[in-house]
């Protein structure tokens, strides 16, 4: 009790500017647009917003963005993980080269990001590493079996489980189950006819045949051919629905 107390009184004391002066508090971030983080550049004013909100709102926006070749969408979101990556890479690498001390939080932390770092490494250990988990993946035989290996925290099942609001009844919550990520972006890359898309799963199907080869498999375009096709498979079905 003693010391909550004079825990208590320190608190205020600093507060109140009794004994030494308190530091100033660090300045509050300014919001990257405008003064409260509404991008007003993007609006376009001349369409009345009754007739389009969305234009209304991002139309300069749509009109003179250059969409990155690299990426099939971009917006707020997009932006807001670049920079947290760009951030956290600035964050490690001074941290890398602070030299920590040994044995403390910051070393091992450090040390995590070197060896993910490490191409040099990786690239020279090959396939060893991996080969337990293939293992694992080539002993499952059946349904309990391939249930029993996506449960696990090593492995990713090819389909994902979450719990939305039921559209039939919203009072209610239910089961939702769909693919679990995409090698390609969306579904288009998987079933839009033209020259364009047809060179794009070419390129996949090519992309998914090396992994098989690179992993010893005895059958890899066959394996790359079945990935592709059960993926658009997957599209096909959910439209049907």
């Amino acid at each position: 009790m003693k010391l909550f107390v004079m825990l208590g009184a320190t608190t205020l004391l600093v507060a109140c500017g009794g004994g030494e002066q308190a530091a100033a508090p660090p300045a509050a971030p300014k919001p990257t647009f405008g003064t409260f983080g509404i991008d007003f550049a993007a609006m376009d004013t001349s369409v009345k917003p009754g007739d389009d909100f969305y234009r209304y709102v991002n139309g300069k926006w749509l009109d003179t963005f250059q969409m990155p070749a690299d990426r099939a969408g971009y917006g707020t979101g997009t932006v807001v993980f670049e920079k947290t990556e760009a951030d956290l890479h600035a964050i490690l690498d001074e941290l890398a080269a602070s030299k920590p001390a040994a044995g403390s939080v910051d070393e091992k932390v450090a040390n995590l990001y070197a060896g993910w770092m490490d191409e040099a490494g990786i690239e020279a250990r090959g396939m060893e590493p991996l080969q337990p988990f293939l293992a694992q993946i080539d002993a499952v035989k059946d349904k309990a079996g391939l249930m029993q290996l996506v449960g696990s925290i090593d492995f990713q099942a090819p389909f994902g489980l979450s719990i939305q609001p039921d559209t039939a009844d919203p009072t209610k919550y239910t089961v939702w189950v769909g693919q679990s990520g995409l090698g390609m972006p969306n579904r288009d890359y998987y079933l839009k006819k033209g020259d364009k898309f047809d060179a794009y799963r070419a390129a996949y199907q090519a992309y998914a045949t090396k992994l098989f080869e690179l992993i010893g498999d005895p059958n890899p375009a066959q394996s790359a051919a079945a990935v592709v096709a059960l993926v658009g498979g997957v599209f096909v079905v959910r439209r049907r629905r």
